[in-house]
């Protein structure tokens, strides 16, 4: 997800989260977010959790890198994308995303 800063400076969080707990995981704030950024956190969570069945991501360029799929491949975790423009496919996600934008990123800074 991008969005920009008060400089217009753009960022992306990576969020990850539980849709059978749906709980939070994760939430990764960069300026760019590359596969080795995904490889991070995905390794610090199943070290954690240990590795799901699968995970279920937009077709972001850092979830379908080689890099990413070759790892989930060799630990035996199935990547499930959401087909572009198809929202509903990952409905608690979206939910989420709109309420962490409400709560957190909509806030208005006050000029000095």
């Amino acid at each position: 997800m991008k969005d920009p800063t008060h400089e217009s400076k753009a960022f992306r969080l990576l969020t990850v989260i539980d849709v059978h707990t749906r709980k939070s995981l994760a939430i990764h704030l960069q300026r760019k977010l590359k596969s080795d950024d995904v490889l991070a956190a995905l390794t610090q969570l199943f070290q954690r959790h240990g590795p799901p069945d699968h995970i279920r991501s937009d077709d972001g360029a850092e979830f379908t890198s080689h890099a990413v799929r070759e790892w989930l491949g060799r630990i035996r975790v199935k990547m499930l994308f959401v087909e572009p423009d198809s929202t509903w496919e990952n409905g608690y996600y979206e939910s989420f995303k709109g309420k962490r934008r409400d709560e957190l990123l909509n806030e208005e800074i006050s000029p000095p």
